[in-house]
């Protein structure tokens, strides 16, 4: 794998994460967890950098709101 390939699947490059910018975001965590999803936010969501807009199966109605 190139760096470049290896970078794009890296946690943290480059990428904005909409979940750091919403409210029910649990800061502090070392595994990224919300009022959403309290054991650990899905990759799905943590790793494609979109706000989490529509509910999803386990979300238990919670979903993305912008810190204000």
């Amino acid at each position: 794998m190139s760096a470049k390939e290896q970078a794009q699947n890296d946690f943290y490059v480059d990428k904005k994460i909409a979940c750091t910018d919403c409210v029910h975001f649990n800061v502090g965590k070392i595994i990224p967890s919300c009022n959403a999803f309290l054991v650990k936010i899905p990759d799905i969501i943590w790793k494609n950098g979109d706000p989490h807009i529509k509910s999803i199966e386990g979300d238990n109605g919670i979903t993305y709101q912008k810190i204000t």
